[in-house]
């Protein structure tokens, strides 16, 4: 009861963030900032279709025991070791997936175009996030993925891979913050600190008052730099890019970015759980806002990687007639239409899902390929001046 009336005290807040977290979702937090948990390897997500809603595997990690039994994204979870898990919080449906390694959880799923529900029995083991990955690209551009910035030495694993790049004699730099979960802004600032001599790099703004936060580096890298996110680049991810994108220092390729730009403190309770709430907005020394707008790349470039979920629903078609859903006329989808109309669930693309890398190949990736040739221009542009 004590924890329903917290949860609903501070969802009643006026804003996207704060929350209220128990024990077991605490727990879990605390795993994944690990970098590794034991589990099936998935990532769960809502997907409303018409006035229903959801819980769809979003992404099933390359690797993992999910991806072993046959799991796919966009396989809608119904049912959890026997129980009816349709209408579950994300955050109540994780718990009870997770467990030991070596145990075996049973899932229930409607997968799309499937006539009925399909079973998989999933041994769960111990999965790994790979946090940071680097490679060198040909023409001796340098390629640096980051997954989180949760990590207390995000910076330094992100500057390790950085440095070997150098050492081997990169002459440009990719540095790929798509699917970054954001985290710690102070590792967050080291990174930016990495390419911008001292100066003024964002404010965090509360009630009308700011403060403002500085680089300090006196011999910044004045590598030329592209910075690639998508629509899952988050917080403290978005700041980097955000604050590279301000001060002219990076090109930024991808998709416009999630739109959390404000701080979330949490504070731990009693119970075991915490409450996280918004606090601060964070905005570079340009003024543009980033909470509720994101980061708009300079050059647009889609993620393709992966799968992605599409959906459509509707009326006004003739109850029994077929209704197709095509996306670059592949047929993703059908249903019989019924008579309050229909609803659709595609998968685009198809097989496992990996954050960041797990190396960087350019044939896969239209998004890195864009990156890849805007690198080069910056190199050439900086040899001419």
């Amino acid at each position: 009861m004590w924890r329903a009336a917290t949860a609903a005290l501070v969802d009643a807040l006026p804003d996207n963030w704060s929350r209220y977290d128990d024990p077991v979702a605490v727990a879990i937090n605390a795993a994944d900032r690990t970098g590794s948990f034991t589990g099936i390897g998935v990532d769960l997500g809502e997907l409303t279709v018409g006035d229903s809603t959801r819980l769809v595997l979003r992404k099933v990690y390359t690797g993992s025991p999910a991806e072993a039994a046959g799991l796919r994204p966009g396989d809608a979870i119904a049912s959890v070791d026997g129980r009816d898990v349709r209408f579950w919080l994300p955050g109540d449906l994780a718990s009870v997936i997770r467990g030991p390694a070596g145990t075996t959880v049973s899932l229930v799923v409607d997968r799309p175009g499937e006539p009925a529900p399909l079973t998989f029995e999933v041994v769960r083991g111990t999965v790994e996030f790979p946090v940071v990955t680097s490679g060198m690209l040909p023409e001796q551009v340098g390629y640096v993925a980051l997954y989180t910035f949760f990590l207390d030495d995000a910076y330094r694993r992100f500057y390790e891979r950085y440095q070997e790049l150098l050492d081997a004699g990169a002459t440009a730099l990719v540095l790929d913050l798509r699917d970054n979960e954001g985290g710690w802004l102070r590792e967050a600032l080291l990174l930016v600190d990495e390419f911008l001599d001292i100066r003024p790099v964002w404010q965090e703004v509360h009630r009308g008052e700011a403060g403002t936060v500085y680089t300090r580096n006196r011999r910044a890298s004045d590598l030329p730099l592209v910075v690639i996110v998508n629509s899952r680049t988050i917080s403290a991810g978005e700041t980097v890019a955000a604050v590279l994108q301000a001060e002219g220092r990076a090109v930024i390729v991808g998709e416009p970015t999630a739109g959390k730009g404000t701080t979330t403190p949490f504070y731990p309770l009693g119970d075991g759980g915490e409450v996280v709430l918004a606090h601060s907005d964070i905005r570079p020394m340009n003024g543009k806002r980033i909470e509720g707008v994101g980061v708009f790349p300079d050059v647009l470039a889609p993620d393709l990687r992966g799968s992605a979920l599409v959906a459509a629903s509707g009326s006004g078609v003739r109850p029994g007639h077929v209704v197709e859903l095509v996306v670059d006329g592949v047929v993703v989808a059908s249903t019989v239409a019924g008579v309050d109309g229909f609803d659709l669930v595609g998968v685009i693309g198809g097989g496992p899902y990996v954050p960041a890398g797990p190396a960087p190949h350019l044939g896969s990736d239209p998004a890195l390929v864009v990156a890849f040739e805007e690198a080069k221009r910056l190199r050439e542009a900086a040899a001419e001046r």
